[in-house]
């Protein structure tokens, strides 16, 4: 969540969400982070301080887009992100 900047529908279809990352080069990372595999720690809360992608000033912006049964479903996603990233950014405040 850390390195979420931008989360998007298309036009043609609403089912398509596409979520945008600033994520740190992999020589960025703290040697705390990199001592475990990387894969296995991304659902993890960083062991040290994490900065937010609009705060780092050295990133490599990705994408990953997402096809929803339905409009709603896609609709409901955008929901919960947008609700747990703001609490995530109250608490790094």
């Amino acid at each position: 969540m850390h390195d979420l900047i931008k989360i998007t529908s298309r036009k043609s279809s609403t089912k398509i969400i596409t979520f945008y990352f600033r994520i740190p080069y992999f020589s960025d990372y703290s040697p705390e982070m990199l001592e475990h595999n990387v894969v296995e720690q991304l659902d993890m809360k960083p062991p040290t301080k994490y900065p937010f992608a609009f705060k780092r000033s050295n990133y490599k912006e990705v994408s990953i887009s997402f096809e929803f049964g339905n409009e709603e479903e896609a609709k409901a996603c955008i929901n919960q992100v947008s609700q747990l990233y703001k609490k995530l950014k109250k608490k790094a405040a």
